[in-house]
């Protein structure tokens, strides 16, 4: 199942590098971010810095998740990298 998800992430990502769009599971369709440079810096920045957390620098709970768990955590950022879809912008603190 994680290599069906990888291999569709790499489909978005290459998407996304040339501005095309693809149907969500739903059948609708989604719009790749048109940056492709910027989605791939943002993606790859997000996934090295979840392994260096959890393989090199060993920080909990990330380093005894499991990968399903730790993909629930990092998959709707990479999510909105791609699809260019963020929520809401955090409230500034006081």
């Amino acid at each position: 199942m994680a290599a069906r998800a990888s291999r569709a992430t790499i489909r978005e990502l290459r998407l996304s590098s040339k501005g095309q769009s693809e149907r969500g599971m739903n059948g609708q369709r989604k719009r790749a971010v048109g940056d492709g440079p910027r989605t791939t810096a943002l993606v790859s920045a997000q996934l090295l810095g979840a392994a260096w957390a959890c393989y090199v620098i060993r920080i909990e709970p990330i380093a005894s998740a499991s990968r399903a768990e730790v993909a629930a955590w990092i998959g709707p950022a990479i999510e909105a990298y791609i699809t260019g879809q963020f929520g809401k912008p955090a409230e500034p603190r006081p």
